[in-house]
């Protein structure tokens, strides 16, 4: 019998198995509808499914690979990745969805130990053109590009 190596990833696993056993055992199957016609139970039960199948491979994590210990808290990490969510959202009617965009790829990157400001250009400019393709021209958000602080 295999003996716990981790068990950080065993408390982990444990808390994902029984998250999702319970949302998907609590969900009203009946309503689970189809992927083109999503009942209200869909989500749930999906959700629920996916973190069954998380806390399982942790389980299974747990018994192969040794515990590392803790590593230190990223003090920089939790005070910008809000912030640049909160930065979004307060500027993107404002300034417009691509600034807003580029600033919040930029003000998280910056939360990286190993930032390079080189990695998150390119970083912004792919996740620019990638979300204002899906969001502006797919879905059709009505959202300015560029906004009124701009002059536009």
């Amino acid at each position: 019998m295999n003996t716990i190596k981790n068990t950080s990833d065993l408390t982990t696993g444990l808390v994902f198995t029984v998250l999702g056993l319970t949302f998907t055992i609590l969900s009203d199957w009946s309503a689970f509808g189809t992927a083109v016609r999503m009942g209200p139970s869909f989500f749930p039960i999906i959700l629920g499914c996916l973190l069954v199948v998380i806390g399982v491979a942790c389980l299974l994590r747990s018994l192969k690979v040794e515990d590392v210990g803790l590593t230190p808290i990223a003090r920089k990490a939790i005070l910008l990745i809000p912030l640049s969510v909160v930065f979004f959202g307060l500027v993107v009617r404002g300034l417009g969805f691509v600034p807003a965009v580029a600033g919040v790829t930029i003000l998280s990157f910056t939360a990286s130990s190993r930032f390079r400001l080189g990695t998150a250009l390119i970083a912004a400019t792919v996740l620019v053109v990638f979300t204002s393709a899906v969001f502006i021209y797919g879905l059709k958000l009505p959202l300015p590009l560029f906004g009124e602080w701009l002059g536009n």
